[in-house]
């Protein structure tokens, strides 16, 4: 949107939406995994007693980490080694580099 590319913004975001809806509905069915919250936990405002989602700070270590995959896959490259380059097919996306961290694209 940015851009002014209103028509590929509305249709990604349907793409997204239709693909957040399909997963749903397999959690519902059984067919997936309860969906957690990786980096946030559920908890209680002392004062108020309201619920919140509290960051776990979790994610910068495995931000770290994944940098450091991108960093060396980078390193490979730069060495002579394919991976990575256009038309290679050794392309690595970069959602490869966070372990257990789920393809919401």
């Amino acid at each position: 949107m940015e851009t002014g590319e209103y028509d590929i913004a509305d249709q990604e975001k349907s793409r997204l939406e239709n693909k957040q809806r399909a997963t749903r509905r397999k959690r519902e069915q059984g067919e997936l995994a309860t969906w957690k919250p990786r980096w946030f936990a559920k908890a209680y405002d002392e004062d108020s007693g309201e619920s919140y989602w509290r960051f776990s700070s979790e994610y910068w270590t495995d931000r770290e980490v994944a940098a450091d995959k991108v960093r060396d896959s980078q390193a490979a490259t730069s060495d002579g080694d394919d991976a990575g380059k256009a038309g290679s097919g050794k392309h690595t996306a970069s959602i490869d580099y966070w372990s257990n961290v789920e393809d919401i694209f």
